[in-house]
């Protein structure tokens, strides 16, 4: 049983060590404008302060 308890505490340091993931699409409207830079561009690079982030630009066309 200690065993068990011992490696249920080595399980909770590491979770509060690894940071959680961000997973964050742009759509693609031409230049890129004020719009996309308040409403998603900044917004992410907030979240990539306290996460691991991933970016990525959403063009179904290019499929």
């Amino acid at each position: 049983m200690g065993r068990v308890i011992a490696r249920a505490r080595r399980l909770c340091d590491l979770s509060r060590t690894v940071k959680q993931r961000s997973l964050t699409g742009i759509k693609p409207t031409n230049a890129p404008h004020l719009g996309n830079y308040l409403g998603a561009i900044r917004p992410a690079l907030r979240l990539a302060e306290e996460y691991e982030s991933f970016l990525f630009i959403a063009d179904y066309h290019a499929l």
